[in-house]
């Protein structure tokens, strides 16, 4: 989520062909509710949530670090627990 109008964000997505889904969130109301909205700079504060597929909060970090690698390889590995197990059909 992030306080990009929508129509940026989904630029941006489908140009970066993330398979992921995005939301807008302009005046912040959902961000300020999760306590991770700058309201005097009216900025979200990068922070970083990842929704399981039950609906429960999986992995936060306050402020995600887009300039680390060290991130997104923590990130990567949030994910992948969260997939499905992948079947064997080779039997």
């Amino acid at each position: 989520m992030s306080v990009d109008p929508d129509t940026t964000l989904a630029s941006w997505a489908r140009d970066a062909e993330f398979p992921i889904l995005f939301a807008s969130d302009t005046g912040g109301a959902a961000m300020d509710r999760y306590g991770v909205f700058n309201t005097s700079r009216r900025l979200d504060t990068r922070a970083l949530f990842v929704i399981a597929p039950d609906g429960r909060i999986a992995y936060r970090t306050p402020s995600f670090r887009v300039m680390t690698q060290d991130a997104y390889t923590t990130l990567a590995a949030v994910v992948d627990s969260l997939a499905p197990a992948k079947r064997d059909t080779t039997r």
